[in-house]
């Protein structure tokens, strides 16, 4: 059993207070699981060549960054050097008549 009382000179007696018996009974239930879960071991292993079989159907594509990306480079070079050296639509002035009279 459990007991209330403090060892031999292990607190002092003053301030101490007697308390009923009574209001230290309690009651405990244990109980242990009706079935455990144990590790999921054999879905684990069904799961990993599930998705090596899926890996073999469709495989990682293996391409270099040049070759995946080469148009998207391709386009933005040539945005750089139109935006660089001028698209052809500038505002050069002329074109206009300039209206004298004669």
């Amino acid at each position: 059993g459990v007991s209330y009382e403090p060892l031999e000179n292990s607190c002092a007696a003053e301030g101490a207070v007697e308390v009923d018996e009574a209001a230290f009974r309690s009651h405990v239930i244990t109980r242990s699981p009706a079935e455990a879960q144990g590790p999921r071991v054999q879905e684990h292993i069904a799961e990993v060549f599930a998705k090596r079989e899926e890996e073999k159907k469709n495989p990682p594509d293996e391409r270099t960054f040049w070759q995946k990306y080469w148009l998207h480079i391709l386009l933005f070079a040539f945005m750089m050097l139109n935006s660089v050296f001028g698209g052809g639509s500038g505002g050069n002035g002329g074109g206009g008549g300039g209206g004298g009279s004669q």
